[in-house]
């Protein structure tokens, strides 16, 4: 069996740096898909594939996180709103009742 010539990135890279035919964006197609041939070799064994499945799962745990982080601030901020007008409406009916006791007595010391 005859080993496979040595992947050699840098001199890749430059051939297209050096390549006036290619635009930017060509060029920066290649250099991607050349970086992705860097990290898959033979004698590595790393897998791109996986590693990007694994990138999107433990992205979507992440946005489940954020999305189940959002939803307890939103009930939080929700149940605090409610105490809040519960406790403005229990302070105004306290204030009418005050009002009304301090009316009736300035009624009866009127009288007098």
């Amino acid at each position: 069996m005859v080993d496979p010539p040595a992947f050699d990135y840098r001199a890749k890279i430059k051939e297209i740096d050096d390549d006036e035919n290619l635009t930017a964006a060509d060029k920066s197609t290649y250099k991607r898909s050349l970086a992705d041939k860097k990290y898959v070799s033979e004698e590595d064994p790393f897998d791109l594939e996986k590693y990007r499945q694994a990138a999107g799962i433990a992205y979507d745990f992440s946005k489940q996180k954020m999305e189940q982080a959002g939803g307890q601030e939103r009930e939080t901020i929700g149940k605090g709103a409610t105490e809040q007008r519960t406790s403005a409406e229990q302070a105004q009916q306290l204030k009418e009742k005050d009002e009304a006791r301090d009316y009736g007595q300035a009624q009866r010391a009127y009288r007098y």
